[in-house]
């Protein structure tokens, strides 16, 4: 049987992360972001975005990268999914990193400046694990087009996740090497020894054969 396949970005991010993959025969749907509301939940916003975007007869695939990881996880709380694929994300909120529960904690979202984070610069390279050029050409186009009211949402939102559920059907790739949800061993279905946080820029061959093996 043939699910249909969604794919969720990482924050404020499109297509655009997944350019290099190959998906092969397979055509899947890109879920664009709805604005999300003030202070809105995490699971408030994947619920919204599942009625908005995926049909209710659907049961579908979802493979969610980053923070879209965290949000199919949300929808599969709520809506039949055949499988979710998590792409450099997380499953829990113990996962979180601490500077990320501070950020919740002290109400940050709202005041930190985002100038290190969205935009161009070695710092940012480094931490999304860019290291060749044509992933920090690819980088840049993401963060440059990246709404910044979306990222301080989006901030506040990953520090007060509050999930606790690991479902079975989920399937988890990881890089050893990523630094902004670093990398447990003995924690995923498939790792990606040497990947990054954008590992789908830097190691798309290895991530594309992994999903034509289990799409």
């Amino acid at each position: 049987m043939n699910y249909p396949i969604y794919i969720i970005s990482g924050i404020g991010a499109d297509e655009t992360a997944f350019q290099l993959l190959d998906f092969g025969e397979i055509t899947p749907h890109f879920i664009d972001w709805i604005p999300p509301f003030s202070n809105e939940s995490l699971a408030s916003y994947a619920r919204r975005l599942a009625i908005d975007k995926i049909p209710s007869s659907e049961k579908p695939i979802l493979i969610g990268l980053s923070f879209g990881g965290m949000i199919a996880l949300e929808i599969a709380k709520i809506r039949e999914v055949e499988k979710v694929i998590q792409i450099s994300s997380i499953q829990t909120k113990q996962e979180i990193p601490t500077f990320q529960k501070v950020i919740g904690k002290l109400g940050l979202s709202k005041i930190l400046p985002l100038a290190p984070v969205a935009s161009h610069n070695p710092f940012t390279n480094y931490m999304f694990g860019a290291t060749s050029k044509k992933s920090k050409e690819i980088l840049y186009q993401i963060l440059r087009a990246t709404d910044k009211t979306f990222l301080r949402w989006a901030f506040g939102a990953i520090s007060k996740w509050k999930n606790e559920t690991i479902k079975e059907n989920v399937i988890t790739i990881h890089g050893t090497q990523d630094k902004i949800f670093p990398y447990r061993s003995q924690k995923y279905t498939y790792t990606i020894q040497g990947g990054g946080h954008m590992m789908v820029l830097t190691h798309a061959e290895e991530i594309s054969e992994i999903l034509k093996r289990i799409l």
